[in-house]
This record gives structure tokens, sequence and C-alpha cells, in this order.
């Protein structure tokens, strides 16, 4: 932090912002660093300037506030969202918070950054062309045949049929077939126990409500 406040050093003020993120992320689990002072930390994050114009500036304040928000999101979380409407800061600053509880949201349900944080590059072109090649594609554009005609036809004649009894078997009279009660055990047994949603605790708890609160309160008292 006395690194991010010497705005007058170059190296310093460049060494202590692009090493922020990994900082953070070290001292989330061990020691009291951040647990204890996330919320200078935080506000000093937010409010930072670019007085040397660093190339990705902004891109290394807000990986640094990702790992903030991350290493404490049940506080961390409320705090970004009364700063976003209460705190006197700019729209980039604002811009920078919001995306913070994003970016945040993302990460604790799994999700991650490809081009910041180092996720799975995206393929070029990992898709199969929609064209077959030259050969292949002259034989399925031809005209249709007559032979093509016979066999849609005999297609239609013995095909459908079978469609039609097999619906009829999965939806007919067997399907209403009342399931004996010892069989009803065994499957309610086999059937896995709904696990609960700490993610939507969590995000929903810290982020969005939150954040929809105090939206709520800012239009009603405009």
């Amino acid at each position: 932090m006395a690194g991010l406040r010497d705005t007058e050093n170059h190296d310093r003020y460049l060494l202590a912002v692009s090493h922020a993120e990994d900082l953070i992320r070290r001292k989330s689990t061990f020691g009291r660093e951040v647990t204890d002072n996330w919320e200078e930390l935080a506000s000093l994050l937010v409010a930072l300037q670019d007085p040397f114009e660093f190339e990705d500036f902004a891109g290394m304040r807000q990986r640094a506030l990702t790992a903030i928000i991350l290493a404490r999101p049940t506080d961390t979380g409320p705090w970004f969202a009364r700063a976003f409407f209460e705190g006197d800061y700019s729209i980039s600053q604002r811009l920078a918070i919001i995306s913070t509880l994003g970016l945040g949201a993302r990460f604790l349900a799994g999700f991650q950054d490809e081009e910041q944080y180092g996720g799975l590059p995206k393929l070029e072109n990992s898709f199969p062309s929609k064209s077959l090649p030259e050969k292949m594609h002259k034989l399925f554009i031809t005209p249709s045949t007559p032979v093509d005609s016979i066999a849609q036809s005999l297609e239609r004649k013995m095909v459908e049929p079978m469609a039609l009894k097999a619906a009829d078997e999965m939806t007919g009279p067997n399907v209403l077939k009342v399931r004996t009660f010892s069989s009803r055990i065994e499957k309610e047994k086999k059937r896995k126990k709904p696990i609960s949603n700490e993610l939507a605790k969590i995000v929903g708890e810290s982020f969005f409500f939150p954040l929809t609160g105090r939206w709520w309160a800012q239009l009603q008292s405009r």
C-alpha cells in the first residue's frame, strides 16, 4: 500500500501496481495482511490514478480488485455495492467497481476470463466448415433420381408405422401402470439428494441483493 501511494516514484509505483494481484492472491489465505486491511486496500485501488500512463494500467488495477473480492467475498461484495452507489468516484472508477463484482461472481462460479486470467485460449475456426469437399458436394447437390423417389416412398411406408407404434407404446396405457409401493421406495433410495447451492448464497447475499437493494433505494429517492 505504501508503494501504491508513492505516485512520485515511477519504478516503485509500477512495481506495486503490477504485482498487486499476485501479492493479494498469495496473502489471501496466508497471514492477516489482506484480512485486516482489505477495505483500505480496496479503497486505495479503486481511487488509483495513472500518472505515468502505464501500459495496461486499467487491467492491472482490475485484476487486483478482483483478487480482493475473491479473498473475502462476503465482506467485500456489500462494500463494493455501497461504493458503487454512494462513493465519491468517477464514471471510470464506478465501472471498475461494477466489473469487479461481475468478474468476482464469474470466478466464484468457476468461470475465468480467457484473455486476462490465463484461461483456455479460443481456438480459431474450431467448428468444421459448412461446405463439404467439392467432389462430395457435387454428389449431394445432384437432382433427385427416380431411385431416390422410390427409396423415400419405401422409407415412409416402412419406417413411419414403426415410429408411430413405438410412440404409442411409450405414451399409451402401459405407461400409466402404477408402480408397486416397494419399487417406488427403491427408486427413492437411489435418487440423489439435492445439494445446497453455496454459490447462490454467496453471490445472492453479498453481490446481487446489495446491488439491487441500493439501486432500488436510489430509484425511490429520485
